[in-house]
């Protein structure tokens, strides 16, 4: 069950409290329909496969999150953005995955998938699973501006993944860190992508690159 679900353009959802949710497909905030704010400066939490921590679909999103986001279940995100337009901007903490339980595969700390969407990151992300990426883009023209620390631990878990997709453009003043095999620093698949790093990139696991261009 969804704990917040908004249908229809234009809505404003200001959430200070707590979310906590169980079960397939149970995301914290849900939101369809263009134009919508989400304020999140609370904390949200889920247990379960595909159970996102905030999902936006449609275009012109505005995202604010402030406080914490934890997810436990394959393919849940920390927050997910499906539409062109989307603006996420995080200084809290994205939390994705258990080690004990063995679950987070797949489950990116923040998911774009379209175009034009622009994330600005100074909070903290860690991802424990396989594939589990800090900060996926799907699409062409995102924007990712990263001075906080992405953290992955799985393999072919890349800090962040610009794919399929042209001129994306990424720059990084903080940490990534991956300690998993093949789990790339920066991945970008596609033509006219740029990236400015000022920051530190760290790889420990075998043919993990610190960016990896094709």
């Amino acid at each position: 069950a969804l704990a917040i679900y908004a249908d229809g353009g234009s809505n404003i959802t200001d959430m200070s409290g707590r979310i906590l949710t169980s079960g397939v497909r149970s995301s914290g905030i849900y939101t369809i329909g263009g134009g919508s704010e989400i304020t999140m400066s609370g904390s949200i939490k889920t247990v379960g496969s595909s159970s996102n921590g905030i999902v936006t679909w449609v275009s012109f999103n505005n995202t604010e999150m402030s406080g914490s986001i934890e997810t436990e279940g394959d393919f849940a995100n920390g927050i997910r953005n499906v539409g062109d337009k989307n603006e996420t901007t995080v200084s809290g903490i994205i939390k994705t995955g258990n080690v004990i339980e063995g679950t987070g595969d797949s489950a990116n700390g923040i998911h774009n998938q379209g175009s034009d969407n622009k994330t600005t990151f100074s909070g903290s992300i860690t991802t424990t699973g396989h594939s589990a990426n800090g900060i996926y883009n799907k699409g062409d023209n995102n924007e990712a501006t990263v001075s906080g620390s992405i953290t992955t631990a799985g393999d072919s878990a890349y800090g962040i993944y610009n794919h399929l997709g042209a001129s994306n453009e990424t720059t990084v003043s903080g940490s990534i860190t991956t300690d998993g095999g093949n789990a790339v620093g920066i991945r970008n698949v596609g033509d006219k992508n740029e990236t400015t790093v000022s920051g530190s990139i760290t790889t420990a696991g075998d043919s993990a690159y610190g960016i990896y261009n094709h």
